[in-house]
């Protein structure tokens, strides 16, 4: 399920849009990485992958918040909320891997997918308002 960067999933503000977009890059290097053959460096690269993207997450939700606050969107207890699941749901699965217990081609088939969903769903209720209140 490679997802490829499109205008669909702009929010309109660049620095968001930048890291959208590196978040849908990570999963693609997971998918990819899930279809090695080597599966001891495999399963390395990918813990490594789980890391990189916990970071990342908390630096967009971090930025992603901060905008919103900023400029007063009254959404965003319930948006932080979305993101404090994905960043423990994460951290869970950063353990699990840790301890060999996870399947990692369906934990990244289900970061996949809840990228998508969080940008396309959730993210675009505040990308009228964001780009109003920017503009001011």
């Amino acid at each position: 399920m490679s997802i490829d960067w499109a205008d669909r999933y702009s929010v309109g503000i660049s620095v968001l849009d930048h890291q959208h977009e590196n978040m849908l890059t990570l999963c693609n290097t997971a998918e990819k990485l899930l279809a090695e053959a080597d599966a001891a460096k495999t399963k390395a690269e990918l813990r490594g992958l789980l890391t990189d993207m916990h970071r990342c997450a908390k630096e967009h939700f971090s930025t992603e918040e901060q905008l919103l606050s900023q400029h007063g969107y009254q959404e965003v207890s319930k948006h932080q909320k979305d993101h404090d699941e994905y960043v423990a749901e994460l951290a869970r699965f950063i353990s699990l891997a840790e301890e060999g217990k996870l399947s990692m081609k369906g934990v990244f088939v289900h970061m996949s997918k809840w990228w998508v969903n969080h940008i396309l769903v959730i993210d675009m209720q505040y990308k009228d308002f964001l780009a109003k209140a920017i503009e001011g």
